[in-house]
């Protein structure tokens, strides 16, 4: 600040020699370290002013707008006033005078300076601050919230070590800190094949620099693993690592659904139980029947070991066949238990076979007392009776549904299941007044079964399979009645007795199953029998002896026109007449009544073993509902095309038999190369092609025309487009839905013989066995509850 003395006197001064002279004598009064020696009398100052005035008329100016600043009780003018104006004021001083005036007022300058900064910072200091507890604040409630979110949330990088920092449910979920773990081994601790797949898997997706293939690639990580007795879902999210942009990591949410598939396995149990209703209703005959029938093998079981104590084998054999055949037949009614029972109860027989075989009479027979084969039964009646009342299931021959009772069950479908489940079993409900198309054969079993025993001909059972949907009767009746001279045949001509079937090795009981089986534009109805066969050479004698052809036409026949002899009005095989048979009206009356509603037929015989009567009846009238997709109408025509393709294309031979077989897994097995494609759609899915080095290797060198292939890349990119071909050929096969697939580009991986399980999906899988090694073709997919068309297995 200026001295308020020496500011009085510059601002009441007129005179601007006098403001020059005070100003001087202000320096000299206060010991001003300008230390001036050459100023003997004011003449010279004035006259100095003068001039100055004279060289710049701004000098007052100048001093009266400038600050003269006190520091250490001394004072100084600003470094422009020590440069500019002391000089002119002054004249030609001592020049170090200048210097010492100038390094102070620097000084001066810079401690302002300086304290600007300071309070600059201070303030910078101060906002920094309030930004850090900010985001600290912000922190922590992103923390919190990530803590009580009921999820795990952890991230890893390629190196695939768990982060330290993860979310409070990963502890519920582990039952231990995962941070530094190696991730893997957290996923699956018991399963080294898993966790080699999921480690390759997981490096491969992070090192991809494809993003269009990173996806696909993802598309193969577990989406729900079991730790503890817990399920948990999972959920991979690719992320950006935040110390180094151009990596990639993960970042794992992980979600215990246990509750929640408990709770789908819950209303599942209640859509099964109410489909079993509605089966109880719709195939009440049926499940009648079928129920009496399995009363009947069970309590005869201990009287059958004792009969076949000296053939176990036989024993056994019949056990298994009879549990499946009911197993067949209870699963076609729904019936929750029971039909899992005897699965299970099959599995476990078999399983044990070779112990039960060593086991004595006793032992066996205390073996199965530890059975109850009727808990499951009762179980699933004691259902039926709290829904449909005891009094339902008294009545033999007379069946009453009062209309409220199936509103009552119509609101439940529609409140429970999809609609397109619904709608089926509600069209079903109100077809009650209908009968299925089986009920027309119980009269036919009970009646063969009546002429066999009248023979002395042994049938164990007459098994009918099918034929539980409705259709119109009336159209098919007439025919339907002519095929008890197919069966009349079986029990007269196909079957043998006793003592003949134990001379060739048969058991002593004949079989005869009926099968019914409805597509889409066609019922196919079979009835086989396990007897003699049909021999043609009788055949041609009978046709001689009767003139129905000559020995030249008799000659030039293949074996079906041999068989449509059968067919000829008049043409028997019987040596006498009774009131069964023997006039030879049955078997053409068959094919009359066949040929009115424009069926076919097809017979199947095989000398010693047993024939086969087919008939194919066009469906007239009837609407087809929407329905699921068997399996075997995907895999089928696939593996025919890979058939086709690898005998025509590659001329690589085909060592399996032509019966199609395919397995059905929650696991996938990995050779060494694979390519995977997707299918999206009204079919969703991966068709996956896997084989080992040796037989991939050589199907490339084959597709190629023989060119040597030396890298894995290459080999990789002709498996991937012999998997694209065979698809595409393919789907021109499928079951009418061809424009209704999409498939994606095919893309590959490379594994050393692993193993992929699945929770939620399923694995049809079929080894096709070549001269130069094994592929295996998959079908991987979800299961399909909601949709219109889906995966239905067997």
């Amino acid at each position: 600040m200026i001295d308020t003395k020496l500011t009085l006197s510059l601002l009441n001064t007129n005179s601007e020699i006098e403001i020059l002279e005070n100003l001087l004598n202000y320096f000299k009064s206060e010991n001003s370290i300008l230390n001036i020696k050459t100023y003997s009398n004011s003449e010279d100052l004035i006259s100095s002013s003068l001039n100055i005035k004279k060289i710049d008329n701004t000098l007052l100016n100048i001093v009266k707008n400038n600050t003269v600043t006190k520091l250490d009780n001394n004072f100084f003018l600003p470094i422009k006033l020590s440069h500019s104006v002391l000089f002119m004021i002054l004249g030609d001083f001592d020049k170090e005078c200048l210097v010492e005036v100038k390094e102070l007022s620097e000084a001066v300058y810079k401690k302002n300076i300086s304290n600007e900064v300071h309070k600059d910072l201070k303030l910078v200091k101060e906002k920094l601050s309030k930004v850090e507890s900010d985001y600290m604040d912000r922190t922590n409630q992103m923390i919190y919230l990530l803590n009580h979110s009921s999820q795990g949330f952890l991230t890893f990088g390629v190196n695939l070590i768990i982060d330290d920092e993860s979310s409070y449910e990963c502890m519920n979920i582990f039952n231990t800190f995962v941070g530094s773990r190696y991730l893997p081994e957290i996923l699956f601790p018991n399963d080294i094949e898993q966790q080699d797949f999921i480690k390759k898997l997981l490096i491969k997706i992070l090192t991809e620099k494809n993003t269009k293939t990173r996806p696909v690639y993802k598309s193969l990580l577990p989406n729900q693993i079991k730790i503890d007795g817990k399920t948990i879902k999972c959920n991979f999210l690719t992320i950006f690592d935040f110390t180094d942009q151009r990596k990639n990591k993960f970042m794992l949410v992980l979600t215990d659904i246990t509750k929640e598939i408990q709770h789908q396995k819950d209303i599942k149990q209640e859509r099964d139980t109410l489909t079993m209703v509605v089966k109880s209703v719709v195939d009440y005959n049926d499940l009648m029947y079928t129920i009496k029938q399995y009363n009947l093998f069970v309590e005869s079981l201990y009287k059958e070991i004792d009969f076949c104590h000296k053939n176990r084998n036989r024993f056994f054999s019949k056990l298994l066949r009879k549990i499946h055949t009911f197993k067949g037949n209870f699963a076609q009614l729904s019936m929750v238990n029971t039909a899992p029972f005897l699965h299970n109860l099959e599995t476990k027989l078999s399983q044990d076979e070779e112990l039960l075989l060593d086991y004595s009479l006793n032992q066996l027979k205390e073996y199965l007392e530890k059975i109850d084969f009727k808990k499951a039964l009762n179980e699933d009646m004691e259902s039926l009776e709290n829904i449909l009342s005891k009094s339902f299931f008294s009545q033999e021959s007379k069946l009453i549904v009062y209309k409220d009772r199936l509103e009552e069950l119509v609101k439940r479908v529609k409140s429970l299941l999809p609609q397109f489940e619904g709608k089926i079993i509600e069209d079903e409900i109100r077809k009650l007044a209908r009968k299925p198309f089986s009920k027309n054969f119980y009269p036919l079993i009970s009646y063969t079964h009546k002429i066999a025993e009248e023979r002395g001909i042994l049938i164990e059972q007459i098994y009918l399979d099918g034929g539980t949907f409705f259709i119109d009767l009336e159209y098919y009746s007439k025919f339907v009645k002519t095929l008890v001279h197919i069966l009349r045949n079986s029990v007269y001509h196909g079957i043998e007795f006793p003592e003949e079937r134990l001379e060739v090795g048969k058991d002593e009981f004949g079989n005869i199953s009926i099968s019914i089986k409805k597509n889409p534009d066609e019922i196919i109805v079979e009835i086989k029998d396990d007897g003699r066969g049909i021999d043609t050479n009788l055949l041609k004698k009978k046709a001689l002896e009767l003139s129905l052809y000559t020995v030249e036409e008799l000659e030039n026949m293949n074996k079906k026109e041999l068989f449509d002899i059968m067919f000829v009005d008049r043409f028997t095989t019987s040596e006498s007449v009774n009131d069964i048979a023997g006039r030879g009206v049955g078997m053409s009356a068959v094919k009359d009544e066949l040929e009115e509603i424009n069926g076919s037929y097809i017979v199947e015989s095989e000398l010693g073993k047993g024939t086969s009567f087919i008939f194919r009846l066009p469906i007239k009238n009837e609407k087809i509902l929407d329905r699921k997709i068997h399996i075997n109408e995907i895999m089928i025509p696939v593996v025919d095309t890979i058939r086709n393709y690898l005998k025509n294309e590659l001329s690589i031979d085909i060592l399996n038999s032509e019966n199609f077989k395919l397995s059905s897994t929650n696991s996938l097995k990995l050779d060494r190369y694979t390519a995977i494609l997707r299918l999206s759609g009204v079919i969703q899915g991966n068709f996956i092609l896997s084989g080992d080095q040796e037989v991939v290797k050589d199907l490339a060198i084959s597709y190629m025309g023989g060119e040597e292939l030396y890298s894995d890349d290459e080999i990789e990119l002709v498996l991937a487009e012999q998997l694209n071909i065979i698809i595409g050929n393919s789907i021109k096969k499928f079951p009418g839905i061809e424009n209704l697939v999409d498939i994606d580009s095919p893309f590959m991986i490379q594994s050393d013989s692993t193993i992929i399980k699945y929770l939620d999906s399923n694995s049809y899988n079929y080894d096709i066995n070549t001269s130069k090694g094994v592929l295996r073709i998959s079908f991987v997919t979800s299961n399909y509850s909601d949709v219109l068309i889906g995966i239905e297995e067997e």
